[in-house]
């Protein structure tokens, strides 16, 4: 486990891919990809990043007033389009703890060369309204389509399921 000096703290759900043979970072809540870099020959050396594209949302896409947070790594669909799963959160106003936080998640989909924000579905959540915290996505490499997301809920239970990436697509995770 290393430290990664990106400039500011805290950082929170920054997630790592590999893009081009290097290894980068997407962070959701900047609208940023930062490439690591990795020294040789130090070991428990400090890792560094530097910002290698920014984005922007395109045109006609919804905004929440916060941003939103990253959740899942990109996974590549075609073309210079990845996607990912992100969250945004929402507090109601109640006393129980555990129903006062929600997270709510969105299908994303961006063109890592332009910089662009090009898609971001509808809000869903996979099993729980609460506690629910998407941390993996895996991508059938025989079925494009078919897609494997691994979440946690309250953060003491470990999940997954098996959608189609049209689903995520119309902000549904399960059929």
């Amino acid at each position: 486990m290393s430290t990664v000096d990106i400039g500011h703290l805290p950082v929170k759900n920054v997630s790592p891919f590999v893009w081009n043979g290097k290894l980068c970072m997407w962070d959701m809540f900047k609208m940023r990809i930062y490439e690591v870099e990795v020294p040789k020959a130090q070991e428990h050396a400090k890792l560094t990043a530097k910002i290698v594209r920014s984005f922007t949302y395109g045109p006609g896409l919804p905004t929440t007033s916060e941003p939103l947070r990253g959740s899942t790594s990109p996974i590549h669909l075609h073309g210079s389009t990845w996607g990912c799963v992100v969250h945004d959160i929402i507090f109601n106003d109640t006393p129980m703890i555990t129903f006062r936080l929600s997270y709510i998640h969105h299908w994303v989909e961006f063109d890592i060369e332009r910089g662009i924000i090009t898609f971001i579905s509808q809000p869903f959540f996979i099993a729980h309204w609460g506690i629910e915290y998407v941390s993996g996505i895996y991508q059938d490499p025989k079925d494009y389509e078919k897609i494997t997301l691994y979440f946690g809920i309250e953060d003491k239970h470990a999940m997954q399921c098996t959608t189609r990436l049209h689903e995520l697509r119309f902000g549904k995770a399960i059929r």
